[in-house]
């Protein structure tokens, strides 16, 4: 009888090891992946409705992957990364812009380059999940976010943008104000106010960006556009 509860203590202890030497592993969201994977060959056109200026966004890579942070964090996830380059249409500017998609779990993270901020990249994250919620809710423990203060202000059942009308649009909030010794190490405080509009299987609709320390203030609509699934 003692050797059998012996054994029984032994196998519950390998038991509990092999549980505890076992990462989580999250899933991509598949109704996340089925309405905002974009491929190579995906491409907005927008129009600035202040300047009259128009661009174009296209998917320049996608990747899908798995991984983790570090050796320190007890799970693993599947991830997709998406960039997007912006070019002036016209051809007149020589600003060329990167923008990424990063889609973990339910959530969706917008990625901005901007070299008047530190470390060069604005985080919107998470810019929202999906389907969209009033309130942006993360399921998932990864938690090192950047930008706070992302809020959903509506979620409309249709949105007119000229002529054309989109179908469950999500409108977002993202505002931040760092002061000089908090966007060390570059000499000058950053601020922004933007919103953006996201429908599924188009992407973003509409952006509205006023950025004082990049003399940006935008209202890009969406023109025409061409998904790749």
């Amino acid at each position: 009888m003692k050797q059998i509860l012996i054994l029984i203590a032994i196998s519950g202890l390998m038991l509990f090891s092999c549980c505890k030497n076992t990462p989580s592993h999250y899933t991509l969201d598949a109704n996340l992946k089925a309405a905002f994977n974009f491929q190579v060959g995906s491409y907005w056109i927008y129009k600035d409705s202040i300047s009259g200026r128009i661009d174009s966004f296209y998917v320049n890579r996608n990747i899908y992957a798995s991984g983790t942070e570090n050796s320190t964090i007890a799970y693993t996830y599947d991830f997709i990364d998406i960039l997007i380059l912006e070019k002036n249409i016209n051809g007149f500017f020589t600003d060329t812009r990167n923008w990424e998609f990063n889609y973990l779990s339910n959530l969706i993270e917008l990625v901005y380059t901007d070299s008047n901020v530190s470390g060069n990249k604005i985080f919107y994250a998470p810019l929202s999940n999906f389907p969209f919620q009033s309130t942006i809710h993360q399921n998932w423990p990864f938690t090192d976010f950047g930008n706070k203060n992302i809020k959903a202000i509506n979620i409309y059942n249709s949105y007119s943008i000229g002529s054309q009308t989109y179908t469950n649009i999500e409108e977002i909030n993202c505002s931040a104000s760092y002061t000089a010794a908090e966007n060390y190490p570059l000499p000058n405080g950053f601020s922004f106010n933007n919103w953006f509009y996201l429908c599924p299987g188009i992407g973003i609709v509409k952006m509205r960006l006023n950025q004082p320390q990049d003399s940006i203030n935008r209202v890009w609509e969406l023109l025409r556009y061409n998904v790749v699934m």
